[in-house]
């Protein structure tokens, strides 16, 4: 591009990479009233500033911007807003759910209290077996049998019910709301019986005889041997072998029972059994003498002995 003069003569523009120095000149006072005549370096240093004036350029670039690059930012501040209020509404809405669900269980609660005040009321005069059992059956009959759940005491109640006769205890359960004969079975298998004394059952004894009369403690010791088929049978939760004598030496084809009978109460119960295999004399004599010395350590007075007419007793 180029430019003229007012005398006519021309000149060529001022390139950007050049660096021109600029020094102004003085000024005549007396031609301060002639007109003005511009120069060659006027023209230079006015292209020069009009290149290097930086922020002139910036403000018309920011001017010149197109309005598409601000949409995405102000898309960004309306999203971070929805989101603020989202996660408001969401913890007001978890609040109101929570108030809903304490009151529905303070309600629920108050019910149920009602509801056993009035079946204490109802069963005040039942015996234990009765209470359990009516209670079975009022909070248990509503449910699905799959969504049926017993206590331990109703289980044991139901037990010594299958105990009595396990071939009408399925029918008493298809009138009545009992729990299922599988159920029974499987609470059987998580007691562990170990042969030989049992210390618990001696330990429960004792708690019941306490409540005895003198009379009702008269009792007489029982024991007899049954044949069993002999087999060995592997505990896995244990890691043993079972199937053996109770000295581990033969494998067991007999099983000896000590039971533990009331003369003028009525009760009966087993409290120690040995795996045997032709036992001698010697040692039905050593363990008869234990079972005699944890009887009378639970109150109970032993009047006699029972057994059959076997060569080793």
């Amino acid at each position: 591009m180029k430019y003229t003069y007012e005398d006519g003569g021309k000149f060529d523009e001022v390139g950007s990479s050049e660096r021109v120095l600029l020094v102004p000149e003085p000024v005549n006072q007396e031609s301060s009233h002639a007109v003005f005549k511009p120069s060659l370096r006027d023209y230079s240093a006015r292209l020069i500033s009009s290149e290097h004036n930086y922020c002139r350029k910036k403000a018309i670039d920011e001017y010149k911007r197109p309005l598409g690059r601000e949409l995405p930012s102000l898309w960004l501040n309306k999203l971070r807003t929805t989101k603020r209020q989202i996660k408001t509404l969401q913890s007001n809405l978890m609040r109101t759910k929570n108030k809903n669900a304490n009151l529905e269980t303070r309600l629920a609660s108050a019910e149920k209290f009602t509801k056993d005040i009035l079946f204490k009321k109802l069963t005040n005069n039942l015996t234990v077996a009765a209470k359990i059992f009516t209670k079975m059956q009022y909070t248990q009959t509503s449910k699905k049998p799959s969504g049926r759940r017993f206590s331990l005491q109703e289980k044991v109640l139901s037990h010594s019910l299958y105990k009595k006769s396990p071939r009408c205890y399925p029918p008493l359960a298809k009138y009545f709301t009992l729990p299922s004969s599988k159920s029974l079975k499987r609470l059987l298998t998580k007691i562990e019986v170990e042969p030989g004394l049992n210390k618990c059952i001696f330990i429960k004894i004792k708690n019941t005889v306490n409540k005895l009369c003198p009379e009702d403690r008269l009792c007489s010791v029982i024991f007899d041997e049954m044949s069993i088929s002999p087999q060995i049978h592997y505990n896995a939760a244990k890691d043993q072998l079972r199937g053996f004598t109770f000295d581990d030496k033969k494998i067991a084809d007999h099983v000896l029972v000590f039971m533990v009978k009331g003369l003028r109460k009525k009760y009966k119960q087993p409290v120690a059994s040995y795996f045997t295999n032709s036992i001698k004399k010697a040692e039905l004599k050593k363990i008869l003498q234990d079972v005699v010395k944890y009887v009378q350590s639970t109150g109970l007075k032993q009047i006699c002995t029972v057994c059959d007419r076997s060569t080793v007793n």
